[in-house]
């Protein structure tokens, strides 16, 4: 027979390392209440203002239930919302290179009437404004709890997350 060093009661070895109340064994992780999202049949995903919160019609509950999941599906996310930027930023370079076209053709006429200084402030202009090119940028999604702590969040200090004063 084994006492557990939690409650006291007595259990055994076969029992071992389960108390009636849960394991015995130090825990090597962080537990954390799901994350809870609605998702819909198009792939829509809506986030509840909280955990308990009604699931809108033609929704389905789904949690994040661990650290690995959290990551895999912010990957999945910004491997998403990200497709759609690069989708965005080529169709914006497409759109302004056909713009251009026009426009440069038109100048280059213009340029052969032009003083050489009109024609250098031309070529110069050009050389500006090719250099501004449309940005693909990240998505940048996250869910704020595994990415922020007690050193670059809002404090929370409660029973319940037994968050303190940072030290100064």
């Amino acid at each position: 027979m084994i006492q557990c060093p939690k409650c006291g009661e007595w259990f055994g070895v076969p029992q071992w390392p389960f108390c009636p109340h849960g394991s015995v064994l130090p825990q090597a992780s962080q537990h954390f209440d799901p994350v809870v999202y609605h998702v819909n049949a198009e792939g829509t995903i809506r986030f509840p203002g909280a955990v308990d919160a009604p699931i809108p019609p033609g929704f389905e509950r789904r949690e994040l239930k661990t650290i690995g999941e959290v990551r895999a599906f912010q990957a999945k996310v910004n491997g998403a919302e990200n497709a759609k930027i690069r989708q965005q930023v080529e169709r914006e370079c497409a759109w302004l290179e056909h713009v251009e076209s026009v426009n440069r053709s038109e100048l280059h006429q213009r340029m052969q009437s032009m003083t050489p200084a009109g024609r250098a402030f031309a070529q110069m202009a050009m050389a500006i404004h090719n250099a501004q090119r449309p940005r693909s940028g990240e998505a940048g999604f996250h869910i704020e709890p595994f990415e922020q702590d007690q050193s670059n969040r809002e404090a929370y200090r409660d029973e319940r997350t037994r968050w303190q004063r940072q030290r100064r």
